[in-house]
């Protein structure tokens, strides 16, 4: 007996629709197969870009640290400078003080040296008195002047010590601008995107394939035969 000619035709037209199922199915994992391709090398410059910045910034940040850190320093050494001229110019002003007062001293000498009711030193006693009139207030202004630099002292070690701080700060904020510590998961990240595309892509390939070969296979088997009769 001769097969039914409608279920040869359904069985053609189905091997017609495998086969066609099957190209698309190639197509479209050949499209994510590209896709594929496409976006692990965006992901890898993106990576490589952002890898580059990170460590262009890490870099003036450290180098920004020792800049801060080297202020820090000289502040720090300048402060001793202060605290040592602070305490000269103190010692300078109770110094004025006491010569000052050993010159009214030795002009009240001076004047009450006499000869016969004559003061030949009165003009030395004179002379004497103009210096000490001309340190009037200079022992006063010069204690001003090292209470001044006491203040500029404690202001200027206070900004060494925010100095010191900023810059290990700014070592903190290096460190965790390591490439390593950022690069790492966003590679681990790509390979799961590339594994992830690559098994969508496997996934559609090989019913595609089955479904190609099969529909070949039946349109093969069920070559049109001529009918035979009894």
């Amino acid at each position: 007996m001769t097969e039914p000619l409608g279920l040869r035709g359904g069985l053609r037209r189905l091997g017609t629709g495998l086969i066609a199922y099957g190209l698309i199915g190639l197509v479209v994992a050949a499209i994510g197969l590209g896709g594929l391709v496409w976006v692990d090398g965006r992901f890898a410059a993106i990576r490589h870009e952002v890898d580059a910045a990170l460590v262009q910034r890490a870099t003036t940040m450290r180098v920004a640290a020792q800049v801060l850190r080297d202020a820090s320093t000289t502040a720090q050494s300048f402060t001793v400078t202060l605290d040592q001229s602070a305490r000269a110019l103190s010692s300078a002003a109770g110094t004025i003080t006491e010569v000052r007062a050993d010159l009214d001293a030795v002009e009240a000498q001076l004047r009450s040296f006499s000869i016969l009711g004559a003061t030949p030193l009165s003009d030395a006693a004179d002379d004497i008195a103009r210096i000490a009139s001309s340190m009037v207030g200079l022992d006063t202004r010069v204690a001003l002047i090292a209470d001044s630099l006491n203040g500029d002292k404690a202001a200027l070690a206070a900004s060494a010590s925010s100095l010191a701080q900023l810059a290990d700060s700014s070592d903190d904020l290096a460190a965790g601008l390591d490439p390593d510590l950022i690069g790492a998961p966003l590679e681990e990240i790509q390979q799961v995107m590339s594994l992830t595309l690559l098994i969508l892509a496997v996934w559609l390939v090989v019913p595609a394939l089955g479904a190609l070969a099969f529909g070949i296979w039946l349109r093969r088997t069920l070559v049109p035969r001529a009918r035979t009769t009894d």
